[in-house]
């Protein structure tokens, strides 16, 4: 294989600025972190919430069904570690890394999402409901909705035509949208905030999606929501008006152009199965470097005939070590290298490297991430 993927020298990565400034990888990560932000994670599942508070000094954490994740699910259908959040600057990297794709963001299905970090996230994992939010949870308050409503479209356009909107109005006011998902129930993290008998903190979710506007009950039928006077459980599209009542609460959701239009133009160039990249963890050096797509061994070092090359770095070896390159991680191995490859701060001879993990080449350091 003759491609070749160049890397810009890395002189002040991880541990070349650990032994100027004595910091370790995480450390690096944290620097540029403004330190009031203190994300929140609710967990929501058969009605009750656990609220876990990641501290604002945490750059890296996972969610899985691990009791060794930050945040452990009990939930089957997920992997030991199905998502990784790294914070990094002001910007905070949700990656689906589980054995299968069992993650949807705002009700999106993908592998990877960049938000600021004081964002709002609700993510559906496995069959699990998790909300982030970038702030700390005891100081949120509806006053924090324009900082913490944010869409996952990738860079929409401002003068691109609204094809539609949707507008949501009952007794406790409206909310309208024509791309951010609009959270409804008790919670203050909901955009549409209601109260009464039976409403759960998180009660449903409108999401638009690659498929048209979605409305999807988070209650999984306890008690639910009626939809035009009909049970209504799991997902359901949302093509013209329609009346949800939640016991004697009905709230009108109204439809204005043409859904399928709006949503196909929003996520024209939607791909949910992205391949890896890598960043380099350097001052001012963040451009990807995206991995090909192959089978074979790919070596990695400071030969030019190396395929993956990092040059002018004389912490690296010659040929440092070899990597395969699967659909959601990388299989890496060390070539006896005199600087040895570190995952995670650890060295190692092989090691299974997933989207979040820190990779190291000597002094040169990358996270893997989705492109």
């Amino acid at each position: 294989m003759n491609e070749t993927i160049n890397s810009t020298p890395q002189t002040s990565v991880n541990k070349t600025i650990s032994s100027q400034k004595n910091l370790t990888s995480r450390e690096v990560l944290n620097e540029t972190h403004n330190q009031r932000l203190t994300p929140s994670f609710f967990i929501y599942k058969k009605g009750t919430i656990e609220h876990i508070e990641i501290p604002p000094d945490e750059s890296t954490f996972k969610i899985g069904k691990s009791t060794h994740a930050d945040v452990t699910l009990d939930d089957k259908m997920i992997s030991d570690v199905q998502v990784a959040v790294v914070k990094m600057g002001n910007y905070c990297y949700f990656m689906d890394c589980g054995t299968k794709d069992k993650v949807y963001f705002n009700g999106i299905q993908k592998r990877q999402v960049v938000v600021p970090v004081d964002s709002r996230m609700i993510m559906k994992i496995g069959s699990t409901w998790v909300v982030y939010i970038g702030i700390d949870g005891h100081y949120y308050d509806e006053t924090d909705s324009i900082i913490l409503k944010r869409s996952l479209i990738d860079n929409p356009s401002n003068s691109a035509p609204i094809e539609a909107e949707i507008l949501i109005k009952s007794n406790f006011g409206e909310w309208h949208s024509d791309a951010a998902p609009i959270l409804v129930g008790s919670h203050n993290a909901c955009d549409y905030k209601i109260s009464g008998d039976e409403i759960k903190p998180f009660h449903f979710l409108l999401a638009f999606t690659p498929d048209g506007i979605r409305l999807e009950d988070l209650t999984q039928g306890k008690p639910g929501i009626r939809v035009d006077g009909l049970n209504s459980i799991g997902v359901r599209p949302v093509k013209e008006d329609l009346c949800v009542t939640i016991n004697k609460l009905a709230i009108y959701l109204y439809v204005y152009g043409d859904p399928k239009i709006h949503c196909d133009t929003l996520f024209k160039e939607y791909n949910p199965k992205s391949g890896l990249a890598i960043t380099p963890l350097s001052n001012g050096q963040v451009k990807a470097i995206p991995l090909p797509r192959t089978n074979e061994k790919l070596s990695v070092g400071r030969s030019k005939e190396c395929n993956i090359l990092i040059p002018d770095d004389p912490s690296v070896s010659r040929t440092h070590a070899h990597v395969i390159i699967r659909d959601k991680c990388l299989l890496v191995e060390d070539n006896q290298s005199q600087n040895k490859t570190y995952v995670n701060l650890k060295p190692i001879h092989k090691a299974s490297v997933l989207p979040g993990d820190i990779l190291e080449f000597g002094d040169s350091a990358y996270m893997l991430h989705y492109q």
